[in-house]
């Protein structure tokens, strides 16, 4: 039981995660959307940040994670699709995740031409709309019908991270570090 790691923190009370990418350049910087953040595959998106559908890589299937509900089409256009949230779920800072949350961060993304991941959201979604609490509607630019495979995880992560809107709303996204990353991960970061 007293086992210590190489920075002197007990051992069972130390996760450690590869990360593959090597040494992060600015290890403050864990905004999803700039360029030079902390790389995904750092354990942020498995320890921190969830993504609306993750998969299960052994059988293949996609499954619901921050959403409820695979997106379902509402009419024979494919470019119009709703879909729930989980009820219940909390950021890491005890405020309630919802719909908001979900079309916060995608407007966000479409009005900010300066995020990377701007310019092909803007190719796949034309709006994304709280409709209540909990839904989600979702309005694509031109036919879809994989909607969940190009905004959930196929083998590993997704760009399409939802941020807080009560921590973002007043930010700058082109600047905002966010430091001390709010999830609705299993996990908090520390330090």
């Amino acid at each position: 039981g007293s086992r210590k790691t190489d920075v002197g923190t007990p051992r069972n009370e130390t996760l450690i995660v590869d990360i593959l990418s090597g040494r992060q350049a600015d290890p403050k910087r864990i905004n999803p959307y700039l360029p030079g953040a902390v790389a995904a595959d750092a354990g942020l998106h498995q320890l921190v940040f969830s993504n609306l559908w993750e998969i299960d890589t052994v059988n293949g299937k996609q499954i619901p994670d921050l959403a409820a509900t695979m997106p379902e089409p509402l009419d024979n256009s494919m470019k119009k699709f709703r879909f729930k949230v989980q009820e219940g779920l909390t950021w890491s800072d005890g405020k309630p995740f919802t719909a908001e949350d979900v079309e916060f961060t995608s407007n966000m993304i479409l009005e900010t031409p300066e995020l990377p991941y701007s310019g092909y959201f803007k190719t796949l979604v034309k709006s994304m709309k709280a409709v209540d609490k909990y839904t989600v509607e979702v309005e694509t630019v031109k036919p879809e019908t994989r909607l969940a495979q190009k905004l959930g995880v196929v083998i590993f992560g997704n760009s399409f991270k939802v941020v807080p809107k009560h921590i973002w709303k007043n930010k700058d996204p082109t600047k905002f570090a966010f430091t001390d990353p709010i999830g609705v991960g299993p996990y908090v970061l520390k330090e």
